[in-house]
């Protein structure tokens, strides 16, 4: 837990970690203005701002994910260690930074904001309104303390990621469909969350949809990251694709993803619709259209995110027979998804994150079993 969160009524104080001065004058003038935020200082470098971080106490740190001439996760590692800060990452839009972000957010950082092109202006308008938003989520955020990395289970899948569903380099292989389906929705300090689930999951888990809210570079990034890294083939879901058993399909960047049945199949559906709770993807859209297409043979799991959405998403799939997952208040990095949900009366089980990915195939066993009773 962060103990240096400002008290309500006092401005949140701001560590800005900043070597493009392009990118950090003009947000630096917008924080100056905010009265609920307070900038504590800026530093463009590490050594500084190591030192800051002691003197200073901010309540967040603001860190660019591509400090010149250091590696800054050893950094943020030795960091999060000596003092859990709420860290925010600003990275760019690139593949390298998306790798480099998701490395700062699997070591502990709370979330991530994407970096304007410093030339064109309504980017930099963009990104202080991000930086402002996701600021005020950070300062009540739990810092996740440091451990081991999540042992994986098994080698990296055998099938490449080659966007054709069911093709592997020795040709077609036969389609293996889904009855239960697995629902996952997260929000803030999700991508970690997801992770360790992901990892500790074995090859014959049933299909999984995820809504995870990440712009679209950094969605197809980590759908890749994922793939390296699960037992489970990962993909980022096409409007049509078919949903298999031992398939991951995460929604988009700034597409809402759906799940519709056809026979006994289930389908992926893209869509641009608007947000909901601010959000695209939204976990609400997809469980809605989960609790519909799959009903009882759906399990519902929230994991950490700011805000309500996916409440009523969930809510619903209990009252259609489907089991429901919460993450609990203790290990969620930010506990608004998950208490809604549990206010909302959706929660069928609150599990720690570490409990989580067992608590899963405990579910997916027990309803096995009681398809094969009835049979």
């Amino acid at each position: 837990m962060n103990d240096n969160t400002a008290t309500a009524g006092t401005p949140i104080r701001i560590l800005v970690v900043d070597d493009i001065a392009a990118v950090r004058e003009p947000l630096l003038q917008v924080l100056r203005c905010d009265a609920d935020l307070e900038l504590a200082g800026w530093a463009a470098d590490v050594d500084t701002a190591q030192q800051l971080v002691q003197s200073l106490a901010p309540d967040v740190v603001l860190l660019n994910g591509e400090l010149a001439r250091v590696d800054t996760l050893p950094w943020l590692r030795r960091l999060l260690r000596q003092r859990p800060v709420p860290v925010l990452v600003s990275a760019a839009a690139t593949p390298r930074s998306a790798a480099l972000a998701f490395g700062a957010l699997e070591q502990g950082a709370v979330d991530l904001v994407v970096r304007p092109r410093p030339e064109l202006p309504a980017e930099q308008e963009r990104y202080a309104g991000d930086c402002r938003r996701q600021i005020r989520m950070a300062a009540g955020a739990r810092v996740r303390p440091l451990g081991a990395s999540v042992s994986l289970r098994g080698a990296s899948p055998v099938i490449a990621h080659t966007g054709q569903p069911g093709l592997n380099d020795t040709g077609l292989m036969p389609f293996r469909g889904t009855d239960q389906l697995i629902a996952l929705g997260a929000g803030e300090g999700g991508v970690a969350a997801v992770r360790d689930i992901l990892c500790r999951l074995p090859a014959e888990t049933p299909a999984m949809v995820i809504a995870l809210s990440l712009p679209k570079v950094f969605s197809t990034a980590f759908a890749q990251r994922m793939n390296d890294a699960s037992p489970l083939i990962v993909h980022e879901a096409r409007d049509g694709q078919t949903i298999q058993m031992g398939h991951v399909y995460f929604a988009p960047g700034n597409q809402h993803l759906q799940v519709e049945r056809e026979a006994k199949r289930y389908r992926c559906r893209l869509s641009d619709a608007h947000p909901v709770h601010h959000r695209r993807p939204s976990v609400d859209v997809l469980f809605h259209s989960v609790a519909h297409g799959a009903g009882a043979r759906a399990i519902g799991v929230i994991l950490t995110g700011a805000g309500t959405d996916g409440a009523m998403g969930l809510k619903a799939l209990r009252e259609r027979g489907a089991a429901t997952l919460v993450q609990d208040e203790r290990s969620s990095v930010v506990w608004g998804m998950p208490g809604a949900a549990i206010q909302t009366g959706a929660a069928g089980q609150i599990l720690p994150l570490e409990q989580m990915a067992d608590g899963l195939q405990q579910l997916v066993a027990q309803r096995r079993d009681a398809v094969a009773a009835r049979a």
